[in-house]
Parts: C-alpha cells; sequence; structure tokens
C-alpha cells in the first residue's frame, strides 16, 4: 500500500528539484546578481554617467567657474548659442535620453552674484518620470555644492571687506557722539551694532541657518551590511514562492496528492517535507549571500543560534504561502504569475523602494501585516545587530498557514 513516510516525501522533492535544472540555475544565479547590487549600491556616490547638456549664455568668468565645476563631476556638452536654440535643443536632447538633464546659464549670471543676488538656472528634465522628478533638487544639490559653497564664501568676503571701512569709520563717529543727545547717540550705537552684526556674519546661515548632525543610533561599521537583510527576504519571497507554488501543481497533475489523501498518510508530513526541502534552498542561497557580501567587505555581527531559527521561520512562512498559491492556481504559468502578482505588492510595501514612513496609514498596516517586512527586520536583528528579535508574529504566520494548507489537503477536490 502506497504510504510514502517523511523521509521519502523529502527525497521525492529534492529529485523532483534536480530535475527542473533551470529552477537550479535561478537559485544559484540570483544571489549573485541581485546582492552583487545590493552590496555595492551603498557605495554609488558619483555621477560620472551622467550626461549634462549645458549653454553658457552669460560667458563670464563665474560662468566659465560653473560650467568646469560641471565638467568635472558629469560628462557634458556644452553650447554656445542663442537662448532659443538653446531651449529647443536641450528639451530635444532630454526627450530623446541624449542627456539626463539640460542647464542654460542665463545672461547676467556673473552680474548677479557680484551684487549679492540670486543667479538663475534653467533645468531641464524629464518629469514624465517620476523617481528622477522626486530627486531632481537633491541631484542639483548633491553635485554643486561645490560652487555653491565657494561662490558664497567670496561672496561673505567681499561684504565684509565692504563693511569693514564702514565700520571703523561708525566706530569713530560713536566715539564723538558719547556727550551728545541720548536719541543721536542711542541711534548711532545702534547702527554700530547693527554693522557688527553684519560684519560678523556667516553667509552660510542665509541659505541655511541650521546645521543638521546625523547621528546613526547604531554602530555600523559596513555599511553595505545593511542590505543584507534586505537582499535575503527578497530572494526568499521571490524564489520560494514561485517553486513552492509550482511544485504543488506538480504533485497536483502527477496525481501524488490523490494519492497522499488515499492513503491516509499523516497530511503534515507532507507540509513538512515541503518545508524542509525549500528551507535548503533558502539555505544554499543564504550562504551564497552571506560570502558574497563578505568578500565585497561587508562585516557582520551575527547570533547564530537566533539567525537559524529566524531562517527556517522565513523560509516555512514563504514555502506556506506558495504551497497556498499552488492549491488555487489551475497550472504552473498560472501559479508563477500569481506569485510575482503577490511578490511586488510584498516588496513595495515592506521599505524596499521607499521608506515605509512615506505612505500613508493604511498602506502602513499593510506593510505590518505582510510577513516580508517582518522577514527583513528579524534576519537584520539576527544577522546585523547579533541580538535574538522576537519570533512570536511569524510563528503565528507559520502555524496558520499550516492550518490552511492542511484544509486544503483535507477538503480540496
Amino acid at each position: 500500500m502506497f504510504k510514502p513516510r517523511t523521509f521519502e516525501m523529502v527525497k521525492k522533492e529534492v529529485l523532483i528539484l534536480i530535475r527542473r535544472r533551470k529552477f537550479l540555475v535561478l537559485i544559484i544565479l540570483l544571489p549573485f546578481v541581485l546582492g552583487g547590487l545590493m552590496a555595492i549600491l551603498p557605495s554609488l556616490t558619483t555621477f560620472n554617467d551622467v550626461k549634462i547638456g549645458l549653454c553658457d549664455l552669460d560667458n563670464s568668468v563665474l560662468s566659465s567657474r560653473f560650467v568646469n565645476e560641471v565638467m568635472s563631476s558629469f560628462s557634458t556638452v556644452i553650447f554656445n548659442e542663442s537662448e532659443s536654440f538653446c531651449v529647443e535643443e536641450l528639451s530635444r536632447g532630454v526627450k530623446s535620453d541624449a542627456y539626463t538633464i539640460g542647464i542654460i546659464v542665463s545672461d547676467g549670471f556673473e552680474s548677479d552674484l557680484s551684487n549679492l543676488s540670486k543667479a538663475n538656472l534653467g533645468v531641464f528634465y524629464d518629469n514624465s518620470d517620476f523617481r528622477f522628478e522626486t530627486y531632481l533638487d537633491w541631484f542639483i544639490y548633491s553635485a554643486l555644492s561645490g560652487f555653491k559653497t565657494s561662490i558664497a564664501r567670496e561672496g561673505e568676503i567681499k561684504l565684509k571687506s565692504e563693511v569693514e571701512g564702514v565700520y571703523t569709520l561708525a566706530v569713530s563717529v560713536q566715539s564723538i557722539t558719547k556727550g551728545f543727545d541720548n536719541v543721536i547717540s542711542d541711534n548711532v550705537d545702534s547702527f554700530v551694532s547693527t554693522l557688527e552684526l553684519v560684519k560678523n556674519l556667516d553667509v552660510s546661515f542665509l541659505s541655511d541657518p541650521v546645521v543638521v548632525n546625523k547621528n546613526g543610533v547604531y554602530d555600523i561599521s559596513s555599511p553595505s551590511a545593511t542590505a543584507f537583510p534586505l537582499v535575503v527576504g527578497v530572494l526568499s519571497v521571490f524564489t520560494l514562492l514561485m517553486l513552492s507554488s509550482t511544485s504543488v501543481i506538480f504533485d497536483r497533475k502527477s496525481k501524488y496528492l490523490v494519492r497522499i489523501r488515499t492513503s491516509k498518510t499523516f497530511l503534515l508530513s507532507y507540509l513538512f517535507a515541503k518545508c524542509v526541502v525549500f528551507f535548503l534552498v533558502s539555505l544554499v542561497q543564504f550562504t551564497i549571500l552571506f560570502l558574497l557580501f563578505l568578500v565585497l567587505g561587508a562585516s557582520f555581527n551575527i547570533n547564530i543560534i537566533g539567525l537559524f531559527v529566524v531562517l527556517i521561520l522565513v523560509s516555512c512562512v514563504n514555502t506556506l504561502i506558495g504551497m497556498v498559491i499552488g492549491f488555487v492556481s489551475e497550472n504552473e504559468t498560472v501559479a508563477i504569475l500569481f506569485s510575482l502578482l503577490l511578490t511586488l505588492p510584498f516588496l513595495f510595501i515592506s521599505g524596499i523602494f521607499y521608506p515605509i514612513e512615506m505612505f500613508p496609514g493604511f498602506i502602513r498596516f499593510f506593510a505590518e501585516v505582510f510577513p516580508l517586512k517582518l522577514e527583513i527586520e528579524l534576519i537584520k536583528s539576527s544577522s546585523v545587530f547579533g541580538v535574538h528579535a522576537s519570533i512570536i508574529n511569524l510563528g503565528i504566520y507559520c502555524a496558520v498557514l499550516g492550518v490552511v494548507n492542511w484544509l486544503f489537503l483535507k477538503l480540496k477536490n
């Protein structure tokens, strides 16, 4: 009589996985591709590949300095044409991706700065790309902060030089008017105080009056290590949802589930076998990622026992979610599409692309409900900070999903 034991179920899953060579290649390659990208991402701080189209309509000393500043940071194409030509060319270039952004240095650029007035730059960008529009101000500020700082300091020196002579004269007048009428003396004193304030002015105060000292609350020597939990969580969800869902489809098509049910096999053994095999898959990917990040210079503070328990629970949760997908899908194509349909929202609202704090309240609620955010936080706690975080919520996920899958096995025709 057909009544497989748990070990035989595990062996069957492993043999099927080995035969599906495309999945094996995917399992091995994904950690290298995604892990490599995420590991080097925190160190990407240059804009060398950004293409700038630039028109200098002022042709002055200061505008030339600005042009040189841009050229030192970007791949830059310079035009010295009419304003109408520049507007047309830069608009065309941005639309055709010839330039990332276009910049026009307006006529009177040097005159405005020399008179301590704000100079104008015209910036052309692709406003159909909401991602770039969001970071445009930060992008320009980061790239041109050196030029802005030097101009502000030069303006400060010029202003203080002009004020210094007037201040000296005012102090002399103040000493003379001390015996005069109180109104005259008070006005002179007020004038001297104002000049002294201007003389001691830090020009950067006008544009940036508050100095922000950023202090991270964690002692992290390797910024790339903070990307590690994200990659582990994303890979686990992406890989296990597809693998476990398609494996259930295979078992349904081959009538393996029918034989399991009719043989009175303990149904939880089937769930356990799936979790064991796909935990091993997760462990292989985790090991590849861990070694890759170490080679790329990341350092970790690992709680070995805590991390091992977290990896077991993470793989079980994602395996059981994938099995539910397999039970409700008609075939492997539907299962894969369904897996992607779940994975993308998981990624979006779990803080992978944007901080969760930026989302409205109802989206933050779903972020807390969906398991990926919790999985990433637990992996971070045990691999980056070396602490043993509470696994109760993830354990509840496992229990609930286990019951759901057991009901599918028990009741689904």
